[in-house]
Formats: C-alpha cells, structure tokens, sequence
C-alpha cells in the first residue's frame, strides 16, 4: 500500500502542470524535426538519433491531440509515469523494505524526473527505455530467459535510438550482470545470451550511424562538456535534482542542501555494498555506475558530457543507491531526519517549479510580437545557431496567424534587404540570450536603431527595431 500511494503522488505531478512552462528551444528543436516535410534532413542537422522526431510526429498526427503545450508534453509524462511504476518494481527486486519504500518515494518527487517528463524531448524515453532494459534482467535472474532477453533487447534499442548517449543502458545492464557473475549466481555462458540481447539492441543502430553520424557531426552546432571531478562527483544527486541554475532565488540554496543530503545517502549505500555484498544492492551500484564508466571510455573518443540528461540510462541505479543509503544512516534521528528532508524537500522543490515558466520564454516574447505586429513589419529570431531551428519557436507560438508567420525571415535577409523596404518597417527581433548569439544580434542592432527593448524572461528577449 505505500509504495501505491507513493505511486499515485509521482504520476499527479507528472501529469499536471504540463502546461505551465514555456516551450524552450530544444523543445522546437524536436518539434521541428516532427514537422517537417522532410524529418530525415532535418534531423541530420542536428545531433540525434530519429526517435524522438519520429514518436512526436506519430503523435501529432493523432487527430486529438492538437498542438497545445500541454498536449505536446502529455506523451513524455506518460513515458515518465511507465518508468515510475516500472521503477517499483525494480526497487522492489532490489532493496528490502523500508529501502525500497524511500527508493520509490524520492523517485515519485524527483524535481529532474518531473522536470523532464514536462519536456517535449527525448529524455524521459530513454529513461523509460533504461528501466525496461533492467527489469529485463531481473526477469532473466527469475528464469524467464526469453522474455528477459527481448526487453533487454528492446530496452537497449530504443535508448539508443532516443539519444546516442542512450546506448549506455547496455553498459547498465552488462554491470547488473557481472554482479551475478563475480558473485557466482551465474556462470559466463549463462549470462552471455543477455549480454548479447543489451549489447545487439545498440549495434541494430550502426547502419544509421554510419550513414547519419559524420553528417550531424560535421554541423555547427557546438559542443558542451563537462567532464570535471566536480560533476562526477554531484552526478548522483543531480540525478533526482534540476540544476541549480533552474532554482531560482532561495531556492538554489535549498538544492545545494538537499544535494548535500542525497550525496550523502549514496556514500553509505557504497560502503553498505562493499562491506555486505548484497547481491540487490550491488546491482543498484552497478546500474549507475556502469554508464558512467561507459562515459568516461568515451573519453578517448569525445570528451562527454558528465550531466544527469545525458547519463540518464544511470538514473535507476542512482535513485536506488540514495533512497537505500538513506534508510542506512546511522541513529533513529539522523535516518529520519534524512528521509523526510529528502523527500518533502524535492516535493517542495518539484512544487515551486509548478508555480510558474521556468524555462525560456518565448511564449511572452512571441505574445510580445502579436501585440506589436503591423502589416510590413518583419519578424527575426536571433539564436546564433542553424536558421531552420532558430526560427521553430516562433513558428510555434504564432502558428495561428499566418500572417505572422510569412513574415518571419531570416537575419541575412534583414541585413541584405532592409534598405529596400520602407521607411519606418519595424523589424521585431526575438533573441536567445546567449554570447555565442550576441555577435548576430550586434550587426542587426547597428544597421537598425532599436525603438523597444523588452525584459529579459529566462533567457529571451523582445526587441524592436525600425528602419530609419
């Protein structure tokens, strides 16, 4: 009974809300992949496998759906919801009571899994698709070797093809069982018909990279690394916690404490697995552990990226690890204290998220551009990043006036054009705050004197421009 209450609490968060948060631009990225004429094309400008793109095309093409926000969003919650109940189970398999109980709790809460099931990405799939892969090993550890084997399989499958980075759910599984290996509940050849379901499911993608990866790599977009001993380090926390830089004000105090406290749980289910060699506890370490091992390989490769989005075929392992640490402190009070600090603060913290946008605001900056529009006018979004997904955000806000829309151009258009149009053409710039995108907004600004300059909200700011 509590671990359905617990339930019930996660899937409420998941499934409310979901419009409350403007559409950011990696989220017109996916839908502007799902839109397209042509998907394929555009999506070998970007860094992805086709998944995602494809599942919200498949989506949107469901007669009741509908564009809105918050009908975007419903699939991923879905997809998030699954992983909850899916996740139960698999603390269930894992930790004894009350360990398993906490487990699922800060799972229900988590502030990053809440987060991102209210995004139009691929994110809460591959989480989704990482979870079935683990069960797939429990259920091979019971005696249901073909079933198992067939959600590895698919588990590992479909987290590659959501996000490259995906492919490390079968470094999570390939750690489960070598856990049953070392600890001789399964001999090599036993284990090798699993092993080879997890690591099949990412190869079946080589055609694809082979024929799409050179191309997405050769685009512009740039790359973000963090490899830092820092970030390896606050990983396991940051796998139920949103960043810190999303917190605002007061609250970015509150995640550093609750960091402190979930880091702290997962050091003692460390050395509470090192010392008792459980066999559910090592399994928990091994399905973090193993992807970011598998990362850090990567190393000699591409420098990865050590972030909770990107490792997110780790993130079963790790909520596992701290809600179990944490029923393990030492004394009556402290335990409490942890547990209940743990889980009402990432309730608190998912909570305040709901209370309003926290993501980049196009929605008012868009709103900002309706308001102002006049037959003439032009409409530019600067973003410092490919011309086909800088202009998805607008696009989206203001799909319902096809006015607008033939007026949005691009800004080699405004730069070669302008003198040609009238005097008094007012130019309606949306900017993606961002340095890289600062040097685009500069060569608009000193060709064109600027008459507005609205607020910033959350990375995004309305300017007017008019040719004089």
């Amino acid at each position: 009974m509590p671990l359905v209450v617990l339930v019930l609490l996660g899937l409420a968060l998941r499934l409310t809300g979901l419009g409350v948060h403007s559409i950011w631009f990696d989220e017109a990225a996916t839908l502007c992949v799902a839109e397209a004429a042509d998907p394929i094309a555009v999506l070998l400008q970007d860094r992805h496998p086709p998944l995602s793109g494809l599942l919200f095309r498949t989506w949107l093409a469901l007669a009741w759906v509908g564009t809105s926000d918050a009908s975007l969003r419903l699939l991923p919650a879905l997809a998030s919801a699954l992983s909850l109940i899916l996740f139960a189970r698999l603390a269930k398999a894992w930790l004894p009571m009350p360990r398993q109980a906490v487990a699922v709790a800060l799972a229900a809460v988590s502030p990053l899994a809440i987060w991102l099931a209210h995004e139009v990405r691929m994110y809460a799939f591959v989480e989704l698709a990482s979870v079935i892969a683990l069960l797939g090993v429990e259920a091979w550890r019971v005696g249901h070797v073909r079933r198992g084997s067939a959600a590895i399989a698919f588990g590992t499958m479909a987290a590659t093809g959501f996000h490259y980075m995906g492919g490390l759910a079968a470094a999570a599984v390939l750690g489960v069982l070598l856990v049953d290996v070392i600890g001789k509940r399964a001999s090599p050849s036993r284990a090798l018909m699993p092993a080879t379901m997890a690591v099949a499911g990412v190869l079946i993608w080589l055609p694809w990279l082979v024929y799409a990866l050179p191309r997405q790599m050769a685009t512009s977009w740039g790359w973000q690394h963090d490899h830092s001993l820092r970030a390896l380090v606050e990983l396991p926390a940051r796998h139920v916690l949103v960043d810190a830089s999303i917190a605002t004000g007061p609250w970015q105090s509150v995640v550093v404490a609750l960091a402190a406290i979930l880091l702290l749980g997962f050091g003692v289910h460390v050395l509470h697995s090192a010392r008792r060699r459980a066999i559910g506890d090592l399994s928990a370490l091994a399905a973090w552990a193993s992807p970011v091992l598998g990362a850090l390989a990567l190393w000699s490769v591409l420098p990865p990226d050590i972030g909770p989005r990107t490792l997110i075929a780790a993130t079963a392992g790790g909520v596992a690890c701290i809600g179990s640490g944490l029923c393990l402190l030492p004394g009556r009070v402290l335990r409490t204290g942890g547990v209940i600090a743990a889980t009402f603060g990432c309730l608190a913290l998912s909570y305040a998220h709901s209370l309003g946008n926290r993501r980049e605001d196009y929605r008012s900056a868009c709103a900002e551009v309706e308001r102002a529009f006049a037959p003439g006018d032009k409409i530019v979004s600067v973003t410092g990043t490919n011309e086909v997904f800088a202009q998805h955000p607008l696009r989206h806000y203001l799909r319902h006036r096809q006015d607008l829309l033939v007026a949005i151009v691009d800004r080699r258009t405004v730069l070669a054009e302008a003198d040609l149009w009238p005097t008094g053409t007012r130019i309606h710039v949306v900017y993606r705050v961002a340095e890289y995108a600062l040097s685009e907004l500069r060569e608009l600004t000193a060709r064109l004197p600027s008459i507005e300059v609205g607020p910033v909200r959350f990375r995004v700011q309305y300017l007017s421009l008019r040719k004089s």
